[in-house]
């Protein structure tokens, strides 16, 4: 039985009570003279004299108490009522069924169809307000989009006959884009979330939660090589030596890797990717009715973004005396059956660190329901970059040879880089589900997360370079390439389908 309806049962009790003692002092208490309207009971026994003015009084007839006098026009009052019927005994209250129908609780323990209200009468939550299990955990199942990585261009084409000094230059007739500049790790990726959580206190009116939710690592790998259209390609740059300089400004170059009758090779891309993250949050309740409860939420959340952006080639002489290829201002000796491999690697790590505040709610509607959350995090973001480079030259007949620079990976940027920085992560989602059981049910959503100020491998990249410290070369002039540090945001966005069990 519902506090409200104790209190009618016990307040109808007691009233009728109260009516039922008035009535039995009325009928048993002593009535005073009347000088108006005597009755058998209140006739004035003095002398005539003195009561020569009252009417003639009228033949004493017996009264049985027990019985209810009629009405007389010398009645002094109204005959006593009839003693109140015992008061009925208050009606059993039916179990309350757990799936709101016929006026129960709805599955979150609110009234639903006319139920009695709760929470002192103030609204139609009947005191507890929120699920009726007091644990809750889900998994779901991802597949999420996310920003793909922006590069400079890192392969250039040319059409036959190109001069071997403008192969896949900048600004050169024919010269086209073969790799980079596109969005890396750009397309789906699958993925899992998990959330578990308990409520406290004997309403269900506050919590914790907590969740955990990681998208696969993805590789994105292009290979380039040469075809009968684009017989020619090059890595490009722009070189920076001082004596490529035009005022003081430097000039495009490139580096061939595949060029007719002089080497042939092969140019390979590969950009990885991984996202995840956790929050811890305390959720209370600040509204509530018979088909929904809207939280306050507040916690901490991590982050962690990963990305990894490796470009190598690979060069083989193919004359018989071996070749010579420009390198920038450099001459690159490929002797016969040499082989020449350059990797440059870069990769970042960013992690947030924060806290969070926003909204959870759910809206209900039978065993359907439609739940949205809105968060945003403030806090820190530490920003990582390693970039490293190498250069492994195989000679046949005179071994081989090792440095740790590539083409786009010099000592003026080689090494690791640090930073911390200001940052903020709103989330937004939505879901629609099936209460299949009280304890069951099954639900779809989409969500989406923001991330700003983070460093990505594509944005770390410096095209200008320095070739007089190409090989064991001392440094003139100036230092390039250098680490940019470059910001940018992020952001992954995706559709979900997943069960949750309630106990």
């Amino acid at each position: 039985m519902s506090r409200k309806k104790l209190c009618t049962v016990v307040a109808g009790w007691l009233a009728a009570t109260s009516v039922g003692v008035a009535q039995s002092r009325q009928v048993t208490t002593p009535k005073a003279l009347s000088p108006y309207y005597p009755t058998a009971s209140t006739v004035d026994r003095r002398g005539s004299e003195e009561a020569s003015d009252m009417p003639p009084e009228m033949p004493s007839m017996p009264v049985p108490r027990a019985s209810v006098p009629a009405r007389s026009m010398y009645m002094t009052q109204a005959p006593p009522a009839p003693p109140p019927p015992a008061p009925a005994a208050a009606a059993a209250v039916p179990a309350v069924p757990m799936n709101g129908v016929n006026g129960g609780y709805g599955p979150h323990g609110c009234a639903t169809n006319g139920a009695a209200s709760g929470n002192n009468g103030s609204a139609p939550c009947a005191g507890q307000c929120g699920p009726d299990e007091r644990l809750w955990a889900s998994v779901e199942f991802l597949e999420w989009w996310t920003q793909g990585m922006h590069s400079p261009p890192l392969v250039t084409g040319s059409p036959p006959g190109t001069p071997l000094l403008s192969a896949g230059v900048f600004g050169a007739a024919g010269t086209s884009v073969l790799a980079g500049k596109d969005n890396f790790n750009s397309d789906n990726a699958p993925g899992f979330r998990v959330r578990t959580g308990f409520w406290l206190g004997d309403n269900n009116a506050y919590g914790f939660e907590g969740s955990y939710f990681f998208l696969g690592r993805r590789s994105d790998d292009h290979t380039v090589f040469a075809t009968s259209l684009v017989p020619i390609i090059a890595r490009p740059f722009f070189d920076a030596a001082p004596t490529a300089l035009v005022n003081g400004a430097p000039t495009p170059s490139s580096l061939a890797i595949t060029y007719p009758g002089l080497v042939s090779g092969i140019v390979t891309t590969s950009a990885t990717n991984e996202f995840y993250g956790a929050d811890v949050n305390f959720r209370k309740n600040c509204d509530c009715s018979d088909n929904h409860r809207i939280d306050f939420v507040a916690g901490y959340r991590y982050a962690r973004l990963k990305d990894t952006l490796q470009i190598t080639d690979n060069i083989t002489s193919i004359p018989l005396a071996g070749a010579t290829i420009p390198f920038g201002t450099q001459l690159v000796s490929v002797p016969f059956g040499t082989n020449l491999f350059h990797s440059d690697r870069f990769e970042t790590r960013d992690d947030f660190n924060g806290g969070q505040v926003g909204f959870a709610g759910e809206w209900r509607s039978g065993r359907w329901f439609v739940g949205g959350r809105s968060l945003i995090a403030v806090g820190n973001v530490h920003k990582e970059a390693v970039i490293t480079g190498s250069t492994l030259a195989a000679i046949p007949g005179a071994g081989a040879g090792q440095n740790n620079s590539g083409v786009l990976v010099q000592p003026t940027n080689y090494g690791s880089y640090r930073k911390n920085d200001f940052a903020y992560v709103p989330e937004g989602s939505v879901t629609v589900g099936l209460n299949v059981t009280d304890g069951f049910r099954i639900f779809a959503g989409y969500t989406f997360i923001y991330w700003s100020n983070v460093w990505r491998p594509g944005d770390q990249i410096d095209l200008t370079i320095n070739t007089t410290q190409i090989g064991t070369g001392p440094l003139v002039g100036v230092p390039r390439p250098q680490f940019p540090g470059k910001d940018t945001d992020f952001w992954a966005q995706g559709v979900s389908a997943g069960l949750e069990l309630r106990y």
